[in-house]
Order: structure tokens, then C-alpha cells, then sequence
């Protein structure tokens, strides 16, 4: 048994993928290889977290302790599919069942942090609700042991009740947003300035 998930390897290199990649290095962990369908974009991130990286899933090693597939939700089962990697296999998805990595791998997982993401200003994260599963105790213990290094409130949550999660949180996060932003508009075609919602904004939230 694996002590700790010490080697990280990134598939995909968005706003999940970019604040996470950087969480694991500020905790210790090396990130091993980062994967990207933009090469660009791939670079980017590599170069903050001091790692190899490719567009050409090919690329990727062949081992380590944790393959983390930060991508959209309808690309997951085609790119953990064409992987061959003696790791975990753990996704970032809120609303993607465990089982989407099942076929192939002999260890997976979910490693899902319920906040929203921005690699421009990535969010403190010591706080954040992780929702962890795992096909197995062995898995599951060192996903919880890696979420714990980042924040105080980690969660063994399956995946029909992390589906809920995700649901609620849509309507949180991005309904809410939605609503902030109408009003912003209606502020501005009136020529009032928007900040004089924000008292009331900060109140109700």
C-alpha cells in the first residue's frame, strides 16, 4: 500500500485543474506530467508547477500515485480510456458518477471540491467542502488523507448523493450569479451605479 499520494499527474489544464495542480505543490506533492489538449495551455500550467506536460496523451507516464482528470464531463471516459497508468484514477466531477472510470482502471475515485474556480485568482481552499469516493478502503483512505492536507472539511460522499450536491450548488453558484448580473445590467442602462446593490447583495448572501 502507497503510504501517501506524493505523484500527481494533471489531465486538463482549465481553472479545476490549475488551482488543484497548485494546492498539491504548495502541500508537498509533485506534480509528475501535465496533460492538455491545448499544448498552450498545457504549458502554462506546467511551467507554474515546474512539470513536464504534452497535448499527446501518449505522453503520459506510466505511473504514479494519482492521475486526476480536471476536464469536462463529457470527455472523461474517452481520455481515462486511452490511458494506460499504474495509479489511481480520480475525477473532479460533481455531476459524473465513479463508475465512468470503471471499465479499464483497477483504482478509482472521485476527488470533488464543491467551490467555483478561477486560475486567475484561485480560491483559498482550507475551508472548501471535498466530497471523496472510492472503489475501495485502501483508495479512499489516501484520497481523504490528500483532501485533508488542503482543507478542514472532507466528506466520504457516494455519488447519487453527490449529485444533489452538485445540483444545489448550481443553483448557489450559478443562479445566483445570473441574478447578480442582470441586476449589474439593469443598474447600468438606468446609469446607476451598480454598487449601490452591494450592501443589500452582501446582506441577503
Amino acid at each position: 500500500m502507497t503510504e501517501s499520494i506524493k505523484e500527481v499527474i494533471i489531465v486538463g489544464s482549465g481553472n479545476v485543474g490549475t488551482c488543484l495542480a497548485l494546492e498539491f505543490v504548495r502541500i508537498g506533492c509533485t506534480i509528475k506530467f501535465v496533460f492538455s489538449r491545448t499544448l498552450e495551455s498545457a504549458q502554462l500550467l506546467a511551467q507554474k508547477v515546474n512539470s513536464p506536460y504534452s497535448n499527446d496523451i501518449n505522453d503520459i507516464p506510466s505511473s504514479a500515485d494519482l492521475i486526476l482528470f480536471a476536464v469536462r464531463d463529457d470527455v472523461i471516459l474517452e481520455l481515462s480510456q486511452a490511458i494506460s497508468c499504474e495509479a489511481i484514477f480520480a475525477h473532479t466531477s460533481g455531476s459524473v458518477g465513479m463508475e465512468v472510470l470503471q471499465s479499464k482502471h483497477r483504482k478509482i475515485g472521485v476527488f470533488y471540491p464543491l467551490q467555483t474556480f478561477s486560475r486567475l485568482n484561485p480560491p483559498d481552499l482550507s475551508n472548501v467542502p471535498f466530497c471523496i469516493e472510492a472503489d475501495s478502503s485502501e483508495s479512499l483512505l489516501l484520497l481523504i488523507q490528500l483532501a485533508s492536507k488542503i482543507s478542514s472539511d472532507v466528506r466520504n460522499i457516494e455519488s447519487d448523493l453527490r449529485s444533489h450536491i452538485h445540483l444545489a450548488a448550481v443553483w448557489v453558484n450559478n443562479f445566483t450569479n445570473f441574478m447578480l448580473l442582470n441586476a449589474e445590467i439593469l443598474c447600468l442602462d438606468s446609469k446607476i451605479p451598480p454598487s449601490i446593490l452591494k450592501p443589500l447583495a452582501q446582506e441577503t448572501i
